[in-house]
């Protein structure tokens, strides 16, 4: 009897004695679970971030032991700076990219495939055809599209109203002729596009909007520059007879244009769906009474899509819960909500409610037959040369400066432009 006293005390003892050290256990592996998420991006200024902040201070409160740590850059410096950040080691969980570093990003495999968790989520069925064909290499899905927004007009129905115009311009005569009505009946600007010579990035993207309407690109088909075709041609030549007529203003980039059109100084813009998000955010009066949403007036009346996409970084530490989040942020619920704050379709089949629509974005319709039917590719590059697109932006801006800004006859400028740019492109990836 008394050695089982002995025993009992003796292992009670053992517990009283290691106790501390369980408790210490528990305690690190605890604090072993805590996650922090670094999610770097480049329109945390913008309106719509509202949508990424509410899914962020949801899940957090879902997964208390998760911190997203969210950094902005300016989109003007983002491809630059985050490929900088990944070269030095400092690696998000979650990356957005522009539709120019998405190719070199899945070349350089620095993206987690995704298909492994697809597999078991009910995103897999969501998954828009041309998102999973986008963001694909070699049968593996890397990435989805964060928002693809098709670049449509957008109008201040009573800007124009004031200037006389009370149709919406249908045509690129249409478009001249309100332009400079606006100008000259209002003291306000007709059209604006980004034309900041300094920002070559949006510069070409605002310039590439009316190549496409033209029926135009850069090039479409692999490796095959076309900046002398007759489309561009004609694009440029009208785009130089809006400048030289003082109808745009120039040194105007992206964030100041969307500025002057929500403090309702400009009465129409080509820009991505993502505007009239900001405007419903800002100007709710302007979103509810006057916003026009429109075809591109110009001859195919096709659109761009640029797109930012966003993956999962090879080297990421927190790849499980990086995925968790990304599916939550893809959720249903989360696609609809994201489209009714941001007026940009996501990455799903998801729509909106009906009542949204209805009661405050009539013209919505138009924005799907415009992703369904007007869309010419994704990107803001030639078709192939995407991981040189810096290279290529700053090679064509002399060209670009001689025509806009200098008046330059357009044809022998671009002519020229397609031999030396078409030059380098090749010497710089040997195709």
């Amino acid at each position: 009897m008394r050695k089982k006293v002995v025993i009992v005390g003796l292992i009670v003892l053992f517990f009283v004695l290691t106790a501390p050290m369980f408790a210490a256990g528990q305690a690190e592996e605890a604090e072993e679970e805590k996650v922090i998420l670094e999610y770097i991006c480049f329109d945390d200024q913008q309106a719509t971030f509202v949508w990424f902040d509410e899914v962020f201070q949801e899940y957090q409160e879902m997964n208390p032991n998760v911190t997203i740590n969210v950094t902005g850059l300016p989109s003007s410096e983002y491809e630059k700076l985050t490929m900088l950040q990944i070269a030095t080691g400092q690696v998000p969980d979650i990356f957005p990219m522009l539709s120019s570093q998405l190719v070199r990003v899945m070349d350089e495999n620095m993206l987690e495939p995704l298909d492994k968790w697809l597999e078991d989520s009910d995103l897999n069925d969501r998954l828009l055809p041309l998102v999973r064909e986008a963001g694909s290499r070699d049968g593996q899905v890397y990435a989805f599209i964060r928002a693809l927004p098709p670049w449509v007009l957008i109008t201040n129905e009573k800007l124009l109203n004031q200037a006389g115009i009370e149709k919406a311009p249908q045509n690129i005569e249409d478009f001249y002729e309100a332009a400079k009505a606006v100008k000259e009946k209002t003291g306000k600007w007709g059209y604006v596009a980004w034309l900041d010579y300094a920002d070559d990035f949006n510069t070409m993207r605002s310039i590439l909007s009316w190549l496409i309407g033209f029926g135009g690109h850069w090039g479409l088909e692999p490796y095959n520059v076309t900046i002398n075709s007759d489309e561009n041609v004609e694009a440029f030549t009208w785009l130089q007879k809006f400048v030289a007529e003082g109808l745009t203003p120039t040194g105007i980039t992206e964030r100041p244009s969307y500025d002057m059109f929500m403090k309702e100084e400009v009465a129409m813009i080509i820009s991505g769906t993502w505007l009239p998000g900001m405007v419903q955010q800002t100007n709710p009066d302007l979103f509810l009474n006057n916003l026009g949403v429109y075809k591109i007036p110009l001859p195919t009346q096709n659109s761009l899509v640029g797109g930012g996409w966003v993956g999962i970084p090879a080297a990421s530490k927190n790849k499980e819960a990086a995925w968790d989040l990304l599916e939550f942020m893809y959720s249903s619920e989360n696609q609809s909500k994201w489209i009714e704050y941001s007026t940009r379709y996501g990455s799903t089949t998801d729509q909106p409610s009906q009542e949204w629509i209805d009661q405050k974005a009539p013209w919505f319709p138009i924005v799907s037959e415009v992703a369904e039917n007007h869309v010419v590719g994704i990107g803001y590059d030639p078709v192939g040369y995407e991981s040189y697109a810096g290279q290529f932006r700053r090679a064509m801006m002399p060209y670009v400066l001689d025509i806009l800004q200098k008046g330059a006859p357009v044809k022998p400028t671009l002519d020229k432009a397609q031999n030396e740019v078409s030059s380098l492109l090749k010497d710089l990836s040997g195709k």
